[in-house]
Order: C-alpha cells, then sequence, then structure tokens
C-alpha cells in the first residue's frame, strides 16, 4: 500500500495462508505496518499483534478472476460464498471540479475531536461532558419601531462549573429591566450561599429582586417610577449538564433537541385560567382590548412581572415557574431566550428550524431579529443563543432530490467523516437478530449503494434464485447495475444457505435497460 496522506481504501484484500492479512499504521506519520504471515508488526511498536484466526470458505470474484481461500471453522468447512466488485465512475463531486473525492475532499484526515471537556463534572457524572463556551454565545437586540429599547440581555459565567443567561423585556419604562440587568447575577450569588437547589435559588433570586427594585426606585419619590416593571426569562446551566430556567412574564427559552422545539416556560398571560383566577382572588379583573389581548386591569398584559408594584394588590407577582432539565450533548443543538417582540410573530419550531440553518449563532440571532422586523414586529426584538455541542447540524437537498447532512453527506451514520460529528452523525449502528432456517432461507446478501440504488431487494432476491452458483450470481447482480447505469462503485456478497436452489423461477424478466426516471428512485 503507497503511502500518501490520502490513501485509497477500495482495494480488495486477497485472503492468503488461511488468515486474513491486514496493513496498520498512524494517521500522523503514515507508518505502515509490516506484513509478516498472519501478523501485524507495526515500526513505531514491534509488538505483533493477534495473530487474526481462521475464517470461513471465501471465493471472490473480482472482474474475471477468482481466487478461493480454505479454512475451518469449529472442524468443518463452510458454504461457498459469493463475492463481486465492479468498478463504475465516481459519484461524487462535491466543488464541481470533476476531481474524485478521496478522503482528504471530507476533510477526514484534517480534523481532529479537540472539544474541551470540563474535566470535574465529568467525573462527577461520570461521562465526558463537553463545555459550554460563552465565545460562541450568540446574541442579537433591535429597536424596532419602539423610540427606546427597553430590552437587556446578559450572559456571564457564575462560578467555573455555573453559566448564566436572561433577557429582560421592560415596560413603562427601561429602569426594572435595568435594574435586573444589573443586580440579578448578584441576587443568584446569594443565593447559592443559603442554597444548592437551583430552582429554589431562582425563586429566592427573583423575589429579591423584586423587593430591592421597590426600595430602589422609592428613593426617587417618582410614583411614575413604580410602574415601570420588566419580564425576566433566566436560565443556569451547572456542570455543563444541569440546566434549569425560570421565568416571569411572557419572554421565553426554547430547547432545540433532535431538531425539534422543546418549550421550556409558559407565558403568563391574564388568558390562562388559573392565573387569571388569582388575579381575580386579589380583586384584580381581566379586560380584553380591540385585538383580543388580555390585560390586567386594562393595563398589564401579563400576570407575573418583577416590578409594576401598583399592581401587586391585583394579584401581580414576581415568583417565578421553573424547570429542571439535564442537556443531552448528542441530541441539543441550541438554547434560545426571546422576548416578545420576536415569539409574538414566529412559533418556537420556525425559530429551531431557522436556527438550524445557520453555522454561527451570532448570524442566526441576527437572522432571527430581523425576520420578527419584516414579519411585522412593532416591539423590540432580542434573542439569546447558546450553542451545545450539536449546534450547526442541517440538512439540504440537491438539485435531484437527495437529501444532505450540511450538504455535504448524503447519510447520517458512518465511520469516520469527523468533520460531521458535532451535526449528528454518529457510528452507533442499527442491529438486528433473527435465527436462520435452513429449509426455507435461500441466502444471505449484502450490497453497497452502487447496487441497491438502482435494484430493489426483491429484484435482488429473484436473480440470485435463477443462478446455481453464489459466484456467478454475485458476477451477474453487479453487471446488471452497470448496465442499468451505477455510476458508483457495485459489491455484493452472497452467502448460501440450506434452502439455496429451491425457490428457482422461469418467469423472471428483466430489462438491459433503465435510467434514474424509469427507476422511479427520483420520482
Amino acid at each position: 500500500m503507497p503511502c500518501s496522506r490520502a490513501h485509497e481504501l477500495n482495494s480488495h484484500s486477497t485472503p492468503g495462508d488461511g488468515r486474513l492479512e491486514a496493513a496498520a499504521g498512524t494517521l500522523d506519520t503514515c507508518c505502515h505496518g509490516n506484513r509478516t504471515g498472519g501478523k501485524i508488526t507495526n515500526k513505531r511498536n514491534p509488538q505483533p499483534s493477534q495473530v487474526f484466526p481462521p475464517l470461513f470458505k471465501i471465493s471472490t470474484a473480482v472482474k474475471d478472476k477468482t481466487s478461493t481461500a480454505s479454512a475451518q471453522v469449529g472442524g468443518a468447512l463452510s458454504g461457498v460464498v459469493g463475492v463481486r466488485q465492479a468498478s463504475g465512475s465516481v459519484r461524487f463531486d462535491s466543488d464541481g471540479s470533476g476531481r474524485s473525492v478521496t478522503w482528504d475532499s471530507f476533510g477526514i484526515w484534517d480534523n481532529r475531536i479537540e472539544e474541551p471537556i470540563l474535566l470535574p463534572s465529568s467525573i462527577r457524572y461520570g461521562k465526558p461532558i463537553p463545555q459550554v463556551s460563552l465565545s460562541r454565545v450568540g446574541s442579537a437586540s433591535f429597536l424596532g419601531l419602539r423610540n427606546q429599547n427597553e430590552d437587556r440581555l446578559r450572559f456571564a459565567r457564575i462560578h467555573d462549573n455555573l453559566l448564566y443567561f436572561a433577557v429582560f423585556d421592560g415596560h413603562g419604562g427601561p429602569h426594572a429591566a435595568d435594574y435586573c440587568y444589573t443586580f440579578m447575577e448578584k441576587f443568584i450569588r446569594d443565593a447559592l450561599e443559603e442554597e444548592d437547589d437551583l430552582e429554589k435559588v431562582l425563586k429566592k433570586a427573583f423575589l429579591d429582586a423584586d423587593k430591592a427594585l421597590h426600595t430602589h426606585l422609592s428613593y426617587f419619590n417618582n410614583a411614575s417610577f413604580l410602574t415601570a416593571g420588566t419580564t425576566a426569562t433566566v436560565a443556569i446551566l451547572r456542570d455543563g449538564i444541569e440546566l434549569v430556567v425560570g421565568s416571569v412574564g411572557d419572554s421565553r427559552a426554547m430547547l432545540c433537541r433532535k431538531g425539534r422545539a422543546n418549550k421550556l416556560t409558559k407565558d403568563h398571560t391574564p388568558d390562562r385560567k388559573d392565573e387569571r383566577h388569582r388575579i381575580q382572588r386579589f380583586g384584580g379583573f381581566v379586560t380584553w382590548n380591540s385585538v383580543g389581548q388580555a390585560n390586567v386591569n386594562g393595563r398589564l398584559a401579563m400576570t407575573r412581572s418583577i416590578g409594576d408594584f401598583h399592581l401587586k394588590s391585583s394579584g401581580v407577582i414576581a415568583e417565578p415557574d421553573t424547570q429542571r432539565l439535564t442537556v443531552q450533548h448528542t441530541n441539543d443543538s441550541f438554547l434560545a431566550l426571546t422576548t416578545d417582540g420576536i415569539n409574538f410573530l414566529l412559533s418556537d419550531q420556525e425559530i429551531c428550524d431557522m436556527i438550524n440553518q445557520c453555522q454561527d449563532p451570532t448570524e442566526a440571532a441576527d437572522i432571527i431579529a430581523q425576520q420578527a422586523l419584516q414579519y411585522g414586529s412593532e416591539d423590540n426584538s432580542t434573542i439569546i443563543i447558546v450553542p451545545i455541542q450539536r449546534f450547526g447540524g442541517f440538512v439540504t437537498w440537491n438539485s435531484v432530490g437527495q437529501a444532505n447532512v450540511n450538504g455535504r453527506l448524503a447519510m447520517t451514520r458512518s465511520i469516520g467523516d469527523f468533520h460531521l460529528k458535532s451535526s449528528g452523525v454518529i457510528a452507533e449502528p442499527d442491529t438486528q437478530r433473527l435465527t436462520v432456517q435452513h429449509t426455507n432461507d435461500s441466502f444471505l446478501a449484502l450490497t453497497t449503494d452502487g447496487i441497491n440504488f438502482l435494484l430493489s431487494d426483491q429484484e435482488i432476491c429473484d436473480m440470485i434464485n435463477q443462478c446455481q452458483d453464489p459466484t456467478e450470481a454475485a458476477d451477474i447482480i453487479a453487471q446488471q447495475a452497470l448496465q442499468y447505469g451505477s455510476e458508483d462503485n457495485s459489491t455484493i456478497i452472497i452467502v448460501p444457505l440450506g434452502a439455496w436452489g429451491k425457490h428457482q423461477s422461469s418467469t423472471i424478466v428483466y430489462s438491459m435497460s433503465r435510467n434514474f426516471v424509469s427507476s422511479g428512485r427520483w420520482a
């Protein structure tokens, strides 16, 4: 095997001496192992690996040549296995240059998995936990048609293992939102000194912030300041895995898991029966304006907030609803916090889908906020996007309707493709177990897509059943795929079982020409 940075891995290995031979080496140095009989010796590490055990008897048909190697399996010879490989033209042309695609074209050798790991958290939970980096967080806040931007956003590291994200949507002036922007983090720190449960920490911090805001605004001796209020949606991530969200008002938090939007907050509006009953129990009332929006005492479109002290006696409270969940780094793409200037016009799933089309969280945040304005939002539009391990995965369709991961790979599971691991391409196989019925089962066939892209399973089955010999059948199937127009390599293995030759039929008729349209593959 030649020593080069991009190796051609389509060569056919010929069994010898009853054992399978292999070459071993390291990618960084292109150091190949020396073949010595049935053992592998690496130049860097001269210790030979284990001898590969004998396998079954194999008959291979490569073009027009057949080689056979026999070995014992449990003291008995196995049956004959037919193998056929046929080479077509290379199907992939990623950059339109006409050059064949190699491993380097897909970036296999140029990529390393270098995700920073939270070591203490990984030890505590017994599994690797990637670090969520604040430097990758995307955010945007647009004025819209308002005279001033009363939205505020903030994200910070409270402790080494604790991250903080928050959006505040002020009303009646920016005073309440400004205060929470400045001091909410402090109240969380203070609560952490007394309590370890993050849900209790957030509840205490919200109530303490509300109480302190009242004292702060009272110093100005201006009654209008006491009518200022703000929503608050706060997310705390501990150890990179424990996520707790607390919220009052109608700002939202949403987690994208496996491409689906998972809403983590509930809007506190008078439309909710439980919220409306509390308002009425406190002596308040609910009215609806000309566009059908419910308001507390005809003044406030939410039933929970920090501030709005003129409505506390009518049941408007600052106690947040909270939710706790475990982040799944292999399934979760991002956490998004938004104000109502965005979520009033875009659904959670629309936001999720749009962000998944972007490579960069900052770009995604800007696009979402701009889209809300284009849809007619008159309010301030603010969003924070916290990328998690799988951020950046998306699916596109090419000109013939074939779906691709990130526009590059036509499959979602593979060995290798390390540049797409962070986008959800995994190496975990699907598996299936069954019991062979030798009186009924004729053969087992393994094929690559150069064959099964143009021949259905039943067509392959029927064609093999017309043949007397597995090697002959393998050759016919691979040749048939080429005649149907396959441009890819065509490979098949046929393993004969007890009922081989039992289900022959003389009624099968095959066409010797086929294209994508006639086969219905692109219909």
